[in-house]
């Protein structure tokens, strides 16, 4: 039998891959028991919801951010914006500040694009369960062409950490920003 693949998504279980049982031949059992994949699925909807909460929090420090860098009689109307046009914002009204320029700030963007990303990939993306246990967690998502990537814990915290770092940099753009 192929490897077996379970979705999150109660009840659904997925076989990846053919298998043809000649006549006469025994059929396996997939050996799996529903609230084993359950559990798994609660993990990842936990991670899932880590992964997306971190990210708003991100996001509404950057609108802090720009909001407190925006002309008071602005036309822009942010809460339209996607996340990634809110960093392009940011990084535009950064570059028209004398006071920044001596900043690099490059990393806090590229960390923002970052995030966005693996939002992104959290958001839309399918999760699997393999192994003949379901043991191991894998997220598919397009970029590109289809990837698929195992998830762990420690993917998370480093995310986790990743935003941390994009809120306090915020701060302190916001900091600067002061009247």
């Amino acid at each position: 039998m192929s490897e077996s693949h379970h979705t999150s998504g109660l009840g659904i279980i997925r076989i990846e891959g053919r298998t043809t049982i000649p006549a006469g031949q025994e059929v396996k059992v997939l050996d799996t028991i529903i609230g084993d994949n359950l559990k798994r699925d609660e993990i990842f909807q936990h991670w899932r919801g880590q992964i997306i909460n971190n990210s708003l929090f991100v996001e509404e420090r950057l609108d802090w951010a720009i909001n407190k860098l925006l002309p008071k009689d602005s036309p822009h109307k942010i809460i339209n914006l996607s996340f990634k046009k809110k960093s392009v914002l940011l990084k535009e009204l950064i570059n028209k500040i004398g006071s920044f320029k001596a900043q690099d700030l490059s990393q806090l963007f590229n960390d923002l694009d970052k995030i966005i990303e693996e939002r992104n990939k959290f958001a839309h993306g399918q999760v699997s369960y393999s192994g003949m246990q379901g043991e191991k967690i894998f997220l598919s998502y397009f970029r590109e062409t289809l990837q698929k990537e195992e998830i762990t814990e420690a993917n998370i915290i480093s995310f986790i950490e990743k935003c941390v770092k994009c809120r306090q940099e915020l701060d302190k753009i916001m900091q600067l920003a002061q009247p």
